[in-house]
C-alpha cells in the first residue's frame, strides 16, 4: 500500500526516502559545522546499511528469507511514519526498541502530542501486539478521524482490556466508532473518556454499551453473537490505567 499509494511504483524514491529517514534519526546528530563528525557519522551509516544489504542480497534465497520475516516493530513504525509524512515519536521508538510482538502488554502513549496522522503511523503495529492489555493514549490531540482508525486496527483483539482516550478533542461524531470499539473487542473492560468533547448523552450511550452483557464472534465482520454473561466489566473511571 505504501508503495502504490505514496510512491506510484517509484521504488528508488521509496528507498531514498527511507534511507534519509534512518540517517536523520539515528546518525545525523553532529553539529552541521563539524564536517569531520558528519563524515564519520555517514561512514557508520554506510557501513550499517552495507552490512544489512550484504546479509539479504547474497542470493535470491537469502533475500526471500529476509523479506518473508515480519519487520521489527520499530522498523514497521518508522515505515508508517514515512507513509504518513510525520516525525517519529522518541517515546514510541523507545517502547518498540528490541521488543517482540508478544512481549508488549502495555503501550503507554500518553501526552506525546500524538495527532491523527501520527496515530495512522501506528495502525500497522497494533494488530501485531497479541498480548496487549492496556493502551494508554490520554492527553494527546486525537480527533474524530483517529477514533475511526482505531476500530479496524483493534477489531477482535484477543487480550485488550483497557483503553484510555481521556483528554483528547474528539466529539460526538466519533460515537459510532466508540461503540464499535466496545462491540468488537471481546475483553474490553475499561474505556476512559474523561475530559473529551463528547456530550453527556454520548458518554452515557458508550457506558451503557460497555456494561451490557455481551460476547463476541471471532469471525471477521461480525459485531456480536447472542450474548452470554460477561463478568467484571467496569465503566469510566477518573483513575489512570
Amino acid at each position: 500500500m505504501l508503495y502504490r499509494a505514496y510512491y506510484r511504483q517509484s521504488g528508488a524514491q521509496l528507498l531514498q526516502d527511507a534511507l534519509a529517514l534512518v540517517f536523520g534519526h539515528d546518525y545525523d546528530g553532529a553539529d552541521p559545522a563539524n564536517r569531520l563528525a558528519l563524515h564519520n557519522n555517514f561512514a557508520r551509516f554506510k557501513a550499517s546499511v552495507g552490512a544489512a544489504l550484504a546479509r539479504g542480497m547474497r542470493s535470491y534465497d537469502d533475500f526471500a528469507r529476509l523479506s518473508a520475516r515480519p519487520a521489527p516493530l520499530r522498523s514497521a513504525y518508522l515505515a508508517g511514519c514515512l507513509a504518513q509524512h510525520v516525525k517519529p515519536k522518541p517515546r514510541v521508538l523507545d517502547a518498540l526498541q528490541d521488543r517482540a510482538d508478544r512481549a508488549i502488554t502495555t503501550l503507554a502513549l500518553s501526552r506525546i502530542h500524538l495527532q491523527d496522522r501520527g496515530l495512522g503511523a501506528l495502525l500497522g503495529i497494533l494488530p501485531r501486539l497479541s498480548h496487549l492489555r492496556e493502551l494508554e493514549m490520554s492527553g494527546n490531540l486525537l480527533g474524530d478521524p483517529a477514533v475511526q482508525m482505531l476500530v479496524p486496527a483493534l477489531r477482535f483483539h484477543p487480550t485488550l482490556e483497557a483503553i484510555d482516550l481521556s483528554h483528547n478533542p474528539f466529539t460526538d461524531a466519533s460515537l459510532e466508532d466508540l461503540l464499535g470499539l466496545v462491540r468488537t473487542i471481546p475483553n474490553l473492560r475499561r474505556l476512559h473518556l474523561d475530559v473529551c468533547q463528547l456530550s453527556r448523552e454520548g458518554r452515557q450511550m458508550v457506558e451503557a454499551e460497555l456494561t451490557r452483557p455481551r460476547s463476541h464472534c471471532p469471525s471477521e465482520g461480525t459485531l456480536s453473537c447472542p450474548s452470554d454473561e460477561l463478568k467484571g466489566l467496569q465503566t469510566f473511571s477518573q483513575d489512570p490505567i
